[in-house]
């Protein structure tokens, strides 16, 4: 995984804003619109976000009775999490990337990644990583930026934050990648919804979400 915790320290005051934008808020809509029925149905219990940015599952999540742990790469993401988190403090914060599993994660009832993945290059890794930390049965929400638009991008892209390029690397292109990691970490699919979304004022496949459920059968590490 290329470091994008720089990217995401710099990035941190302004990505609510940048999110609540015109330039990207239609991802973040079409996400919300399309995942926020599946997760007000399930009965809450004990959830990870990972990846978790500044919080925006976290906190959602929260809201709707989940017991909460976060983590993320990036340590100031993490500080404004755990801010918008303090009156339902969350039993774990982490500071890692996706490739490295915090040991104490086990027996969840829901994992979430919010447009994470699209920066891990070995993703069955990241992929992997969450499935161990469910329960037998416990359900497994991924979304991304839609590997079209990450074609374009290519892992050497940058992006330009107060006048300094940083890594904003997209390394999957295709979404069979996405799901023979779900299917190779254990979890059976049960939902893909591939959408389009306004990004930079054209309209294209802009969102991928997979949902999948932890085989009652897969190996626990």
């Amino acid at each position: 995984m290329i470091d994008t915790a720089p990217t995401y320290d710099a990035w941190a005051q302004t990505y609510d804003i940048f999110n609540s934008s015109n330039k990207n808020g239609d991802i973040v809509s079409v996400e919300e619109r399309f995942l926020l029925p599946v997760l007000s149905a399930i009965i809450p219990g004990r959830a990870a976000d990972f990846a978790c940015g500044t919080g925006r599952w976290a906190t959602t999540l929260s809201g709707m009775g989940w017991d909460i742990a976060i983590t993320d790469q990036s340590r100031n993401m993490l500080s404004i999490a755990r801010e918008k988190l303090k009156y339902f403090p969350p039993f774990l914060v982490q500071q890692c990337d996706l490739e490295s599993s915090p040991s104490d994660l086990r027996g969840l009832d829901l994992a979430i990644c919010s447009f994470a993945l699209c920066h891990c290059k070995n993703i069955t890794s990241a992929v992997q990583n969450m499935a161990i930390s469910l329960r037998p049965g416990g359900l497994l929400v991924l979304s991304d930026v839609h590997p079209c638009i990450q074609s374009k991008w290519g892992g050497d892209n940058h992006i330009e934050i107060e006048s300094v390029r940083y890594p904003m690397p997209g390394w999957h292109w295709s979404v069979e990648t996405y799901r023979k990691a779900m299917f190779d970490s254990g979890v059976a699919e049960l939902a893909v919804i591939e959408h389009d979304a306004i990004i930079d004022e054209e309209r294209r496949l802009g969102v991928l979400m997979i949902v999948g459920q932890k085989s009652a059968s897969a190996a626990v590490s």
